[in-house]
């Protein structure tokens, strides 16, 4: 059976989790991946046991939480 980490959509958005230390927002990882669901990819490379930290940045102007992604060292 073939690996989910090998669909090109995934391993666009390890590239791109990869590519930036201090991580990315969904926001930002949707843009860059043009990609709709940038937090159910997080999840599934999770469940694939890829080691991807969170941390919280801040508020955005209309009040939500945002948080960044990037992969563990």
């Amino acid at each position: 059976m073939k690996s989910p980490l090998n669909s090109d959509r995934l391993q666009k958005m390890m590239a791109a989790l990869k590519s930036v230390p201090n991580g990315l927002t969904p926001i930002e990882l949707n843009r860059i991946c043009d990609s709709t669901r940038a937090s159910s990819d997080i999840s599934e490379l999770r469940q694939n046991g890829v080691p991807i930290e969170k941390s919280w940045q801040g508020y955005s102007a209309s009040g939500r939480r945002v948080y960044s992604y990037r992969i563990a060292a």
